[in-house]
């Protein structure tokens, strides 16, 4: 499955695939060191063929509502095994378009597997329910209660748009796309230009496994474009009625633009957009004077790291004036001042950060402290090294000066300095918002480190205290997102389990026949679904521990147990819609 035919066109069902309405184009992908074009032609996707996998996905999300938890959850693992079976083909092909290390690409590729493993485990064990019955009471006055119950569902098929820095993680079948189909939803992935071929050879495998254990044809559907092409193809996408969400990881300006299409061309759609921050470090005088040396030494490898291409790198540090903060940064500048040039992922990423760089050193009150700096190239084709550099104000100068507060995507600090502590705090005010902020404190520092935890709560969506913020735990309590420009469209994370949050909805249903309520919202629970009843809480599992032995003698007093309670009469699968475009 390397990078051949089968890779290089768009991957929708047969019974849905169209005549593309005029000859279409191509493009290669451009070499991630040498620049220009190589590797195969890739099809760019036509109109036609964004229309046949918006509907195929369409009646792939009724054929999802027919399969059960066990099913979801399989489809899920079995992906994840998949993805392993493409061995050294995946790594050395996901290695090549992106330019990264086999170290990292076979790093990211055990993170996807755990991702997948993570929400086959989040469905099986139906953590995404929240089913709630209020029973009726046709006495009550002055009004009579009407009989209401409550269940999730997804929404319906999310167009996924991921990064140039994360082939695997955040790519076909990436975090996003991993939370949607835990939800219950299928995903249309645009291909990224910078690893298209990657993107293809994840969601041809995904799709070819989850088939052979029940899932719908058109699950998961991919279209290729280049960047020509793209915002006239997510436009097609997001237009289309049938398409429910939209996912998006990368720069603030690219998240403003998906934005601004979603609410013109799809206000009803969910919009997700997971945004690249300035991430602030604030190191306080008891640590500075402690270890010193060890945070320098560990921010900047943090910062630097694969050309400062993580989303949560520490780029502004803030510290208070003093002997030891000189020190500290005469280390840091060293540090900088011995880094090696480093190659970005792409010579439009290589261009913007110097851009960047420049941009801020142009700025008043600020110089350059460590590493070096040179002007962009005008060729964005050739992916030239790029220096580390690290730069240095005033703590007003940060306060003043807006521009400051933008993130400059590469391996680049901003060393803050502030007077006083009273000075610290006010930098920490002015941080708009942002995905992580990192406190560094030593024993005497317990005053204003809580004065700052208090100021950054409302700022970051993960505070990080004595510890770099590059890397994820998957656990429930991560939040991975924050206030904007951290997050844009929805207040969930976007990692962890709590991600597939993004894509579910609530329906009511009133005085509901039980035909033709949801079996998790039916009295008899056949599904022995954990519930919310009346307002207390009430789960079958504890039932069946307290009652034990004797849950057999209460089986014959001519009430249906939950376990052995029959599906109502009628209670057949919803049927799928004859034209998608109309149901929807």
């Amino acid at each position: 499955m390397g990078g051949g035919l089968a890779l290089s066109h768009a991957i929708i069902p047969k019974s849905f695939e169209a005549q593309a309405s005029e000859p279409r184009r191509t493009f290669r992908v451009d070499h991630p060191t040498a620049g220009g074009p190589t590797g195969p032609e890739i099809e760019v996707a036509s109109p036609e063929d964004a229309f046949a996998a918006a509907q195929a996905s369409w009646v792939a999300f009724h054929g999802m509502l027919e399969l059960d938890v066990e099913q979801r959850a399989a489809i899920l693992e079995r992906i994840a095994d998949g993805i392993h079976s493409l061995g050294d083909d995946l790594v050395k092909l996901a290695a090549r378009e992106s330019g990264f290390s086999t170290v990292r690409i076979v790093a990211e590729r055990e993170r996807l597997m755990q991702t997948l493993r993570m929400f086959a485990g989040v469905v099986r064990g139906r953590q995404l329910d929240r089913t709630r019955v209020d029973t009726a009471e046709p006495s009550r006055r002055p009004l009579p209660k009407p009989d209401l119950r409550r269940a999730r569902r997804g929404i319906g098929p999310v167009l996924i748009l991921g990064p140039a820095n994360q082939p695997l993680t955040g790519g076909a079948m990436g975090a996003d796309a991993a939370s949607a189909l835990a939800a219950g939803c299928p995903i249309i992935c645009k291909s990224h230009p910078n690893h298209p071929l990657t993107d293809a050879m994840v969601a041809r495998v995904a799709m070819d496994v989850a088939e052979s254990v029940g899932a719908p044809p058109g699950l998961i559907t991919l279209l290729h474009s280049d960047r020509q092409g793209e915002q006239g193809l997510i436009r097609g996408v997001v237009d289309h009625p049938c398409v429910r969400g939209v996912a998006f990881t990368g720069s603030r300006q690219g998240a403003d633009r998906i934005g601004d299409m979603v609410a013109q061309h799809g206000p009803s759609t969910a919009f997700s957009a997971n945004i690249g921050t300035i991430n602030p470090v604030f190191v306080l005088p008891g640590a500075m004077e402690s270890n010193g040396d060890v945070i320098a030494e560990r921010l900047f490898q943090s910062c630097t790291n694969v050309a400062g291409q993580t989303c949560t790198r520490p780029s502004v540090v803030f510290v208070q004036r003093g002997a030891e903060t000189e020190v500290f940064a005469r280390q840091l500048a060293s540090l900088f001042d011995q880094m090696p040039a480093a190659r970005m992922r792409s010579g439009e990423l290589a261009g913007r950060f110097l851009r960047s760089v420049e941009q801020c050193l142009d700025t008043r009150g600020v110089r350059l402290e460590g590493g070096s700096f040179h002007a962009p190239e005008t060729d964005a084709t050739t992916v030239a090294p790029v220096p580390g550099c690290l730069m240095r104000c005033a703590a007003d100068a940060f306060v003043r000066e807006p521009g400051l507060h933008e993130e400059v995507f590469g391996p680049a600090m901003l060393l803050v300095v502030a007077d006083d502590a009273a000075q610290l705090l006010s930098a920490a005010a002015a941080i708009g918002g942002s995905v992580t902020g990192s406190i560094w404190m030593g024993a005497t520092d317990g005053n204003v480190g809580r004065r700052l935890s208090a100021t950054l709560e409302h700022r970051v969506g993960r505070l990080v205290f004595n510890a770099t913020p590059t890397g994820l735990e998957l656990c429930p309590s991560l939040v991975h997102g924050g206030p904007y420009p951290a997050s844009l469209g929805n207040p969930f994370t976007s990692v962890g389990p709590d991600a597939a949050e993004r894509w579910m909805r609530e329906v009511s249903y009133q005085n509901a026949p039980e035909a033709v309520l949801p079996k998790e919202l039916r009295l008899s629970n056949p599904l022995s679904v954990a519930r919310l009843v009346n307002g207390e809480w009430v789960d079958p599992a504890d039932e069946a521990d307290s009652t034990g032995d004797n849950a057999d003698d209460d089986a014959g007093d001519g009430e249906a147990t939950e376990a052995g309670a029959k599906p109502a009469a009628g209670d057949e699968p919803p049927a799928k819609p004859a034209n998608p475009t109309k149901a929807a």
